[in-house]
């Protein structure tokens, strides 16, 4: 069954055909400095010949100092025997680069090309108002420059014999060098903005009274049609979003599990591209997990509830791909370990649980007392407040004081009984559900030790 980059919109991406790759996926815009089309490739090269890049340096540039995101650099450094192009063992991180890279790069239009930066940043405005993505969530970016600080070629392009060295930087010492291009985007930004905002709105001359002018104000503006009204309108709009987007608080603060989550989406964007989605599975479950535990603090679990979502969630932690023979027989011995473990763990868990349910017994038999005892005590004094109606004697007050303290102390051991049965009930509703996610993670492992391979790939 095909697979798609599910953790974005499909149509920012597009499948280019090339020989040494056949059929590479590359991100829509990740490509800008190139050309746009199959015609202008063909002009610029025949006007400059395109020169192939031996060696390239990949820099990643971390944004948060997290050790699981240097864990996961480091996953994308490592040699995985997946990644292999003509017999040579590579890293995710370099065949990324030999996929974006694969098609010309035209920077014939910059004086200082130090460094080349791909394009994975999408800004778009619609009907439904702004939308802004960045490929890399700002976990880090990523740069590309050529060995001993030289320029890149006017035009160039990477082969599948390229050397890809990946360098791993904090983002505060990256090196950035300027660039005409960037200088030139930054210009027509402020010229746009300014120049043409004054020219064509002569009542509007901040930005503050643009993001606050109202629909009449905009019906007044006769000497300007429709569509610049609509293209300044998406233009506010998308910058506002914009610098929501590029808030410098840190979002991983307060959650691990975001975190890990938005690892596992930079991972999965990394395998759609070099079209090894196949091998990452939906979601991470270390991530579910520790949402789940989260949630936990604060969300007041009735019992089973969190723990059902989580087992729904496990079902999408699973690798989507029919394994050989080979790595299927590695796994069932793993799957034998894990049976192995699980079942320790349900024996220690079907002890505990009995051990509290009896607890459990125990508490519901002294509330019941305790009650009976309450009762008793607030019937007596009842009767007495009802003999005080009719003639108080010295002993009857006597007796209404002492039945007072009787009461009041009866009352806070019931209170007491409660609270310790509400706490044992709902330790026992989790040590039943967690007995239950046991029982069927075995049942589960079970069923893979039973499935036939070979039916599987008839399938």
């Amino acid at each position: 069954m095909p697979h798609k980059f599910d953790d974005s919109n499909d149509d920012l991406y597009r499948i280019r055909e090339h020989d040494s790759f056949n059929s590479i996926t590359v991100p829509h815009q990740s490509l800008m400095a190139t050309s746009s089309s199959s015609n202008i490739s063909t002009k610029v090269e025949e006007l400059i010949p395109p020169i192939d890049i031996k060696d390239i340096i990949l820099n990643l540039k971390v944004e948060y100092n997290y050790p699981e995101i240097y864990k996961f650099i480091e996953e994308l450094k490592s040699p995985n025997n997946e990644m292999k192009v003509n017999n040579r063992i590579l890293s995710v991180s370099q065949l990324y680069t030999l996929h974006i890279l694969n098609d010309l790069i035209d920077m014939s239009n910059q004086t200082i090309r130090k460094i080349y930066r791909p394009t994975l940043f999408i800004r778009k405005n619609d009907a439904f108002g702004p939308f802004n993505h960045y490929y890399l969530l700002k976990l880090f970016d990523i740069e590309y420059e050529c060995p001993n600080k030289d320029n890149f070629p006017k035009v160039w392009k990477v082969t599948v014999d390229t050397n890809v060295i990946v360098n791993v930087l904090q983002l505060s010492t990256a090196t950035n060098f300027p660039t005409e291009a960037n200088s030139n985007a930054i210009e027509n930004d402020t010229a746009t903005l300014i120049g043409t905002l004054r020219a064509i709105c002569e009542n509007i001359n901040t930005i503050d009274h643009l993001r606050s002018i109202t629909k009449d104000d905009w019906d007044k503006l006769n000497k300007i049609t429709h569509v610049v009204k609509q293209l300044i309108r998406d233009y506010m709009q998308i910058n506002s979003v914009l610098g929501l987007f590029n808030q410098s608080s840190d979002p991983y603060k307060e959650s691990t599990a975001t975190l890990l989550d938005d690892i596992h989406r930079i991972r999965r964007y990394f395998y759609y591209v070099i079209k090894k989605l196949d091998l990452i599975p939906y979601l991470s479950r270390q991530a579910v997990d520790l949402a789940i535990n989260e949630v936990r603090k604060t969300y007041d679990d009735d019992g089973n509830i969190l723990i059902n979502i989580q087992n729904y969630l496990r079902t999408f932690c699973l690798k989507n791909k029919v394994e050989d023979q080979l790595l299927y027989e590695q796994n069932k011995r793993q799957w034998i370990d894990e049976i192995r473990q699980l079942k320790r763990d349900k024996t220690s868990s079907d002890q505990e649980t009995e051990q509290c349910r009896i607890q459990l017994e125990r508490l519901q038999r002294d509330l019941k007392t305790t009650e009976k005892r309450t009762g008793n005590i607030i019937r007596r004094e009842a009767a007495l407040i009802k003999k005080s109606t009719e003639g108080l004697s010295r002993s009857q007050g006597a007796d209404n004081i002492i039945y007072q303290k009787e009461k009041n102390k009866a009352i806070k051991f019931l209170e007491k009984d409660q609270k310790e049965l509400a706490q044992q009930t709902e330790r026992y509703v989790i040590l039943i559900a967690k007995a239950s996610s046991i029982k069927k993670n075995i049942e589960c492992l079970e069923k893979l030790m039973e499935l036939k391979l070979e039916e599987q790939h008839k399938r």
